[in-house]
């Protein structure tokens, strides 16, 4: 419509325009000399807009559109207190090393270089050196960061163990690092000194398969800001369980964090994507600790390293249900929807399949929000919908925004009008409006009656 506009007076300054009104087009004497040069030129101008216009996609049409893939990212930097601390892990840095190119360092560390990130993610194991790294610009640039204390010896200061610009970092995520150890009178090994639980969160994409048997934990304890959708308690203690009392004597503070407020892992799942893990000790990573210990790190840190529960989304399309040519939806159209969404599990992408994936029709507030479903007769992650618009003209968008726990947000909109129907294209005769009808015509009959009545009546 747009280029059926602009053509003719296009084409008309071609003609007329240019020549005629220098002054219309060209009001300063300066652009006015260069006119006489390019007589043409605002005729050119025109007509390229003109072009512009007809080339651009309709707002309402049905638009399909890929999101970029960023996965895998393997460039990864562990940071270490001494070259010798890789004897003791040597497991599970051995992990690590079968699917990502991992770099050890100990001092002279560089995160960024000329504005760019060297490294993908960065672990930083038992490290108490001060290094004062900008970790939150580092997640901020969309990266991955694991936090690992060590556990406090007996008389230590808290700082040996952690840091102060490691808890400063987890302070802004809303996670604070205890200044003891986690004790447990009801559930511990007498032996070790070390405490047990088996409290693990409830999310696929983190654990696919538990532990069955209690893990085996001596370090410090994790306080998470309540009310933070973003942070997962992805390890709690048991309920009899305390952080140890703070100094001797009359000094002694009453315990930090109580029963499952205490936490032992702590994931956050950033809105852009990036993921941070903070664990209270390194001893849950030792070649000596348990199966069960390192069965969890492992599955802890595939999931920080997004290896799994990372969605993305593709070929989104909204078209109405029969085409008629038309190429914005009138109110009451009837709509279909898909797009296709696929989770990234250890190298590949497969399929995602969840049954409260939703889809919202909104204008400010949503008008329709119905579920999608699931196409088994394509089985590749995709869904749709089909649904009628509402008798509501605005502009409207398709939201998806999928959040849920261990996996990575999934927020996209497409924006489309709806329009109010014309004049011409109305129902000759609407069935609501029956009852006037049989208003006006009972008038009608009633009037005639009565004259006819009137007219013949005798004196």
């Amino acid at each position: 419509n747009h280029f059926f506009e602009l053509l003719p007076l296009s084409l008309f300054s071609f003609v007329r325009c240019p020549t005629s009104h220098p002054t219309l087009f060209f009001p300063h004497a300066d652009f006015r000399r260069m006119h006489k040069r390019l007589p043409l030129l605002p005729s050119l101008v025109l007509l390229v807009i003109s072009l512009a216009v007809l080339v651009s996609p309709s707002e309402g049409g049905a638009t399909v559109y890929t999101q970029p893939v960023t996965l895998p990212r393997t460039r990864t930097l562990v940071l270490l207190n001494s070259e010798a601390d890789k004897e003791s892990y040597k497991t599970f840095f051995g992990f690590l090393e079968s699917f990502l190119e991992v770099e050890y360092r100990t001092t002279d560390v560089v995160l960024q270089k000329y504005g760019e990130f060297l490294y993908d993610n960065v672990i930083i194991f038992g490290s108490t050196k001060d290094l004062d790294l900008n970790i939150l610009s580092f997640v901020d640039g969309g990266n991955n960061v694991m936090i690992v204390s060590q556990p406090l010896r007996e008389g230590e200061d808290p700082e040996t163990a952690l840091p102060d610009y490691l808890r400063e970092a987890a302070i802004e995520c809303g996670v604070y690092f205890t200044d003891a150890n986690v004790v447990d009178n009801f559930h511990h090994d007498s032996v070790n000194n070390q405490i047990l639980t088996s409290n693990f969160v409830k999310a696929r994409p983190i654990f696919r398969t538990p532990p069955k048997s209690p893990i085996v934990y001596h370090g410090l304890g994790l306080m998470v800001e309540k009310h933070n959708p973003l942070l997962i308690p992805i390890v709690t203690a048991e309920s009899t369980a305390f952080t140890g009392p703070v100094g001797d004597g009359e000094d002694t503070a009453s315990p930090q964090a109580m029963g499952t407020d205490v936490a032992l892992a702590v994931g956050l799942q950033t809105r852009n994507g990036s993921r941070v893990v903070f664990v209270g000790s390194t001893a849950l990573f030792l070649d000596n600790a348990p199966s069960q210990n390192l069965a969890l790190v492992q599955e802890v840190t595939l999931w920080n390293l997004q290896k799994r529960g990372v969605l993305r989304y593709s070929e989104v399309e909204h078209r109405k249900q029969i085409e008629d040519g038309r190429t914005t939806y009138r109110i009451r159209d009837f709509l279909h929807f898909s797009v296709k969404v696929e989770e990234f599990v250890d190298t590949k992408w497969v399929p995602f399949r969840a049954e409260d994936l939703q889809l919202e029709f909104t204008m400010i507030d949503p008008y329709i929000r119905q579920s999608l479903k699931y196409d088994l007769a394509k089985n590749d992650g995709t869904y749709t919908l089909d649904f009628q618009a509402p008798d509501v003209y605005g502009i409207f968008k398709f939201a998806v925004d999928y959040r849920r726990v261990g996996y990575s947000p999934l927020i996209f909109y497409k924006q489309a009008t709806v329009r109010p129907l014309k004049l011409n294209e109305y129902e000759r005769y609407i069935p609501a409006a029956f009852p006037y009808y049989a208003c006006t015509f009972s008038v009608m009959a009633s009037f005639i009656l009565f004259a006819r009545l009137f007219l013949g009546m005798k004196e």
